[in-house]
């Protein structure tokens, strides 16, 4: 359940409970803490290709359409991650890493 591409609710500092899915390794997240990219319904015109469109009910908790921020990444304690909402599909988790290679400034 803590592999990449799981969806959680994570109590993210400062913020509150929100939607996110994990980015890191397995590794990464077991050893050290998983870091997490959030995810929003917030809809608003974005300048760079940081962000993966979600229709709603891709994930029976996500219930609107929701965006998947490659650029507002979070290292979290486990406990953190408060409930288990699903998995991404496998194309959605590609667009994912490219999201954040690009808020990360990597080419591929």
């Amino acid at each position: 359940m803590y592999r990449r591409g799981a969806v959680w609710t994570a109590e993210i500092p400062d913020i509150g409970l929100k939607p996110a899915v994990v980015v890191s390794s397995r590794l990464v997240t077991l050893k050290l803490s998983p870091i997490v990219a959030r995810i929003t319904s917030v809809d608003r015109e974005r300048s760079l290709s940081t962000v993966v469109a979600l229709p709603a009910g891709e994930l029976e908790a996500l219930s609107q359409d929701s965006f998947i921020l490659g650029h507002d990444l979070f290292t979290l304690p486990m406990e953190a991650l408060v409930e288990h909402l699903g998995w991404l599909q496998s194309e959605h988790m590609f667009e994912v890493d490219d999201a954040v290679l690009t808020a990360l400034g990597v080419a591929r």
